[in-house]
């Protein structure tokens, strides 16, 4: 015959509760380090958005600078 406990029960119910306090606790803990990290690499795909884009004007400038400088060689003769 099945004899139904209510001290097993309650104490049972209170792990529960306990376990599942702990759980949200940890997801809590868990969603603010992947919000933390998500900000984080926003941060830093907009900083290598930067750099991209100064590499990008660099090489510009310096290939604009080479034009011109090849440019007044054969001006003044120097160029092969």
């Amino acid at each position: 015959m099945c004899t139904f406990n209510f001290v097993d029960y309650f104490l049972f119910r209170s792990e529960l509760r306990g376990e599942v306090s702990s759980l949200k606790s940890q997801l809590d803990k868990a969603n603010l380090a992947k919000s933390v990290a998500e900000s984080k690499l926003s941060d830093f795909d907009r900083y290598k958005s930067m750099i991209e884009l100064e590499i990008t004007e660099m090489l510009a400038r310096h290939k604009t600078a080479m034009t011109e400088k090849v440019a007044r060689s054969a001006q003044v003769g120097w160029a092969n």
